[in-house]
């Protein structure tokens, strides 16, 4: 598969109205943090107020940046790379575990 040369965030039409929404963003991996802050233009274009943002994982490249553009967002990271035991993961080598183990039939096929 191909990978889009250009993402494309959007929101519903009228799902911020008045009163105005607070609303809290989450991005499971912050790396430049250009995705949160863009999410965070968007809500703040339809009058949404944006309380905090939170990644579970993050690079501090672009925080200082996100923190000067969007002063009043609370940001919050629950992991930093840095820290990370094995820096070797990235966003697309994350796997879930399996809940339920594989069938005789699906180890065959395999």
């Amino acid at each position: 598969s191909e990978i889009p040369e250009h993402k494309v965030l959007a929101i519903q039409k009228g799902i911020i109205e008045e009163p105005l929404k607070s609303v809290i963003l989450l991005d499971d991996w912050a790396e430049t943090y250009r995705q949160l802050s863009t999410c965070v233009d968007l809500v703040e274009s339809q009058s949404g107020i944006v309380r905090g943002a939170a990644t579970v994982v993050s690079i501090q490249d672009g925080r200082a940046d996100f923190e000067s553009k969007h002063p009043e967002t609370r940001l919050l990271s629950l992991m930093d790379y840095e820290r990370l035991p094995d820096r070797s993961l990235r966003p697309l080598n994350f796997k879930l575990p399996e809940i339920l183990p594989k069938t005789d039939s699906e180890t065959t096929q395999a």
